[in-house]
């Protein structure tokens, strides 16, 4: 029967064994049992099995994280019947309590289990990538194990998954640093490592975006850094509309690719619509977007088929001409400002289509007080969806809405239609901004009591919305 190892005994055992690993020195008679152990596994079936089975955790309470080394060594010998997570359950449940209770095993456990992960054994990979799940969740574990190159792809990739499923934020950098060793690749780098290590990187939020658009911005990228920073669909078109970014050459890229991986029709046309009735406004910037917009047109005919009929037509019509892309926001202003007479005539005649109900929007934050009326005095009178769901769109956002006049402000909310054309995710990202406290109090009020229309009793909410009862 093994010895229990005392503190007295390892420490007697590691100066005897003359061993570069001697933190893992595991009690001589150990492999004999293991190897005794494997070979009763591999005949035994049913209930005998089991109770071999249960040899394994009591093995690990006598000798612990040092027999970790000693089933690597001699894992070649497994040709086991069952699946080894099922049979190593409570010695990997063992192993994580004694990582996360006593930190100075872990460093020689990841050291050791990085050393077998290049095995040419199987089963040895199998127990590894058992390992490496049990450091993937210990704190502080899973950024060396994404930094190491001994470790598989594969394995590094299964790390920033659990970061992310962890909520681990300290460590977003070490997955966007995992992302950052295959910018540099080709075609088939970009889809098997890069592209499934960027969508990792995507579910890390608004965080990851921003560590992102840092990494993007500094030239860390390289030439698929547009891909990266797509990758974060809904949350890339939250921050653009968020940050009103002035028009810029780098970008144009980002959009052109962004645009398409959105997750809704609308969210399509949104993140074009920026391209088209904003950046394109500046001369340069619309020249250099009709031209990628021809080349990506030429090599891929398919390129505009995920947009709206009405988009595709607009985009379609910009691309082949010389002329800027139609644009609405120019003539609302003129109609809005100062003592022009003809508003409604003019208002009347717009197209009916959310590009109009964008253009309003938009406007909407850029006139003053008295054209805010005017605006708001003609939008009660629209019935239209698509123009009233285009304008919520574009004005409900922190860096819109909380720059109107409180009275323009309530009366945004208080549009008769307006429950039937908000989105309850635009609400929460404003009751969620810092800008809140800013806020008349029978604005907010109003704003709470819309949110809760529009989510409902049983809705599951998150952030500082939880506190609307």
């Amino acid at each position: 029967m093994s010895l229990n190892i005392s503190k007295e005994r390892r420490e007697l055992l590691r100066a005897l064994s003359f061993d570069a690993e001697a933190e893992l020195v595991y009690d001589p008679d150990l492999p004999g049992e293991l190897r005794e152990l494997f070979m009763g596994l591999q005949i035994a079936r049913g209930e005998q099995a089991r109770d071999l089975a249960r040899k394994l955790p009591r093995l690990y309470a006598d000798h612990g994280p040092p027999m970790i080394r000693c089933l690597l060594e001699l894992s070649y010998l497994m040709h086991l019947k069952s699946a080894l997570a099922d049979i190593f359950r409570d010695v990997l449940g063992g192993l994580h309590k004694d990582l996360m209770d006593k930190p100075l095993w872990r460093r020689p456990i990841r050291e050791e289990v990085c050393r077998f992960a290049q095995s040419p054994y199987t089963v040895t990979r199998e127990l590894v990538d058992l390992l490496l799940g049990v450091l993937a969740r210990i704190p502080g574990e899973t950024a060396g194990l994404m930094r190491n190159p001994a470790v598989s792809f594969e394995d590094r990739l299964r790390a920033a998954e659990e970061v992310v499923r962890r909520g681990d934020r300290e460590n977003y950098p070490a997955v966007l640093e995992l992302v950052k060793q295959h910018v540099r690749g080709g075609t088939e780098e970009y889809l098997t490592r890069l592209k499934p290590a960027s969508e990792v990187l995507a579910g890390t939020g608004r965080r990851g975006l921003e560590l992102a658009v840092a990494a993007y911005e500094a030239g860390e990228l390289g030439h698929h850094g547009p891909y990266v920073i797509a990758s974060f669909r809904g949350h890339l078109l939250r921050w653009l509309e968020e940050q009103e970014m002035r028009p810029n050459r780098r970008w144009v890229n980002v959009l052109l690719q962004a645009w398409s991986w959105q997750g809704s029709a609308s969210a399509r046309d949104l993140t074009l619509g920026i391209l088209l009735d904003e950046w394109c406004m500046v001369p340069e910037i619309a020249a250099l977007v009709r031209a990628k917009l021809k080349q990506k047109v030429a090599e891929n005919p398919h390129y505009l088929a995920s947009a709206s009929d009405g988009m595709r037509t607009r985009v379609e019509e910009f691309a082949g001409t010389d002329a800027p892309p139609r644009n609405l926001l120019p003539l609302i202003l003129g109609h809005l400002e100062g003592k022009d007479t003809g508003w409604e005539e003019f208002a009347n005649g717009m197209p009916e289509n959310k590009v109009t109900g964008w253009a309003l929007g938009q406007a909407m934050a850029r006139v003053d007080p008295e054209g805010q009326d005017k605006l708001l005095r003609w939008l009660r009178m629209v019935n239209n969806p698509r123009i009233l769901a285009g304008f919520y769109n574009k004005l409900l956002i922190p860096s819109r809405f909380f720059q109107l006049a409180p009275r323009t402000q309530r009366g945004v909310l208080q549009h008769p239609r307006v429950a039937g054309h908000v989105q309850s995710g635009r609400l929460g990202v404003l009751l969620e901004s810092t800008q809140i406290s800013r806020l008349d109090e029978d604005v907010r009020a109003a704003m709470e009591g819309l949110y809760r229309q529009l989510r409902g009793p049983g809705a599951r909410k998150s952030g500082r919305v939880r506190e609307l009862k």
